[in-house]
């Protein structure tokens, strides 16, 4: 299966702050949608959801959060797999 991913949009934002079990961050807040080019006869192209606070001052992410899903094309009804 080939699965090269295409971002299809986001934005991000600077000075939001996130608390984890390692302490405090400022952080920057990123938010990406990435389709992934996995689409199959059966099922839809996956769509993930990124949101990522990029702590500059570890030079890390300091939190990651991803929801992923894509659509099962069944005949009379469609459903939706979360896979992440």
């Amino acid at each position: 299966m080939h699965c090269s991913p295409r971002c299809s949009g986001g934005n991000e934002r600077a000075g939001s702050a996130t608390t984890v079990p390692a302490g405090a961050f400022d952080a920057i807040y990123i938010y990406r949608i990435v389709q992934l080019d996995d689409e199959e006869f059966w099922r839809t192209r996956t769509t993930r959801r990124d949101s990522i606070w990029f702590a500059p001052e570890a030079k890390a992410p300091a939190r990651e959060v991803r929801d992923a899903e894509y659509t099962e094309k069944t005949t009379g009804h469609n459903s939706t797999v979360r896979t992440e």
